[in-house]
C-alpha cells in the first residue's frame, strides 16, 4: 500500500494541481499539429504558461522549454513523446 501511496503523490505532483482533463487542454494548443507524439514547437498566449509548464512534461514524458516573447505570447518546445524514447 505504501508504494502506491508514494505513485500517486508522485502523479499529483507531476499534474502541479491540474486536472489531467485540464492537461490533455493546454496540450492539444501547442501539440505537434501532424502527430501529437512529435515534437512541440508552437507560439501560445502567455497566460498558459503556467500549466504548460506540468501539460507537455504530462504528456511528451520529457522537459520543456518556454520563453516569453515580451509581446504577450511564448514559445514553446520540447522533445516529443518519440524523441523522449517512447513508443506506441
Amino acid at each position: 500500500m505504501a508504494g502506491s501511496k508514494k505513485i500517486d503523490e508522485w502523479l499529483e505532483k507531476g499534474k502541479g494541481g491540474y486536472t489531467v482533463d485540464q492537461l490533455r487542454d493546454a496540450f492539444h494548443k501547442v501539440a505537434n499539429k501532424e502527430h501529437w507524439k512529435y515534437d512541440v514547437d508552437a507560439v501560445v498566449p502567455a497566460d498558459l504558461k503556467d500549466v504548460l509548464q506540468y501539460a507537455v512534461p504530462w504528456n511528451t514524458g520529457g522537459p520543456v522549454e518556454i520563453v516569453d516573447l515580451g509581446d504577450g505570447t511564448i514559445h514553446v518546445t520540447a522533445p516529443g513523446y518519440y524523441s523522449n524514447g517512447m513508443e506506441g
